[in-house]
């Protein structure tokens, strides 16, 4: 027969284990939101196919991965635990996974939550998913008639050319904006179909750290820092 103090602290352990997994999916959901909210230009901005690639390539994979098994193993212990109180199993679950996408989703919107997911991104190395086969993050350092100059996040110049097909969902950028550019490559050169300007609302501008290039500003995603 089975101590009190065993029952106590196998109850101790399920419930401390259910509360840090119910935090990770928070946690993963916040991550995965921020993604999209720095990311959803790449499905709705109208980059045409070039936004569809970069979208595929550059989804966080991993974080919604983590964010299931994480949610499978809280299901696992509550199925354990048995708190449904004789309601469906299935309904616990659906209200687990929604106030876990909400809180998720609200959190990021917080100016605390900003700075948290901000360090938690660049941790997370999340700058390595804003640049791929056929887009880069960048500084606009120069600007000719249909053409652009794009100081790349390691440093290199990059001439971007731009047309009237050329989609500008958050607006023209002007010197100094960091910018990401979606299209293909032509030779050393680059032929954008969207860009994108981010602002100090983009997760960026909470103090310290240096911008593309070395210039210190309050614009773009600081995890690029």
């Amino acid at each position: 027969m089975r101590s009190k103090l065993s029952v106590f602290t196998e109850r101790l352990g399920i419930e401390s284990s259910m509360i840090l997994l119910f935090l990770g999916l928070i946690f993963f959901s916040g991550l995965v939101s921020l993604w999209f909210k720095t990311n959803s230009d790449l499905i709705f901005g109208e980059y045409g196919k070039y936004g569809l690639r970069s979208f595929i390539e550059a989804f966080p994979y991993l974080f919604v991965m983590i964010f299931i098994v994480f949610f499978i193993l809280l299901s696992i212990l509550l199925k354990k635990f048995d708190i449904s109180y004789k309601k469906p199993f299935i309904i616990i679950l659906s209200v687990i996974l929604g106030l876990a996408m909400l809180f998720g989703l609200y959190s990021v919107n917080t100016p605390y939550g900003k700075r948290f997911y901000q360090g938690s991104g660049k941790y997370f190395r999340m700058g390595q998913m804003m640049k791929g086969n056929n887009f880069f993050f960048g500084k606009v350092v120069g600007q000719e008639n249909n053409r652009m100059i794009i100081l790349s996040e390691d440093n290199k110049e990059i001439a971007v050319t731009i047309n009237n097909d050329t989609h500008f969902p958050y607006g023209k950028p002007s010197l100094g904006d960091e910018v990401r550019c979606v299209g293909e490559w032509d030779g050393d050169n680059f032929n954008a179909y969207g860009i994108r300007v981010f602002n100090s609302d983009d997760y960026g501008g909470y103090g310290g750290g240096n911008g593309m290039g070395g210039m210190k500003d309050g614009k773009g995603p600081m995890w690029l820092r």
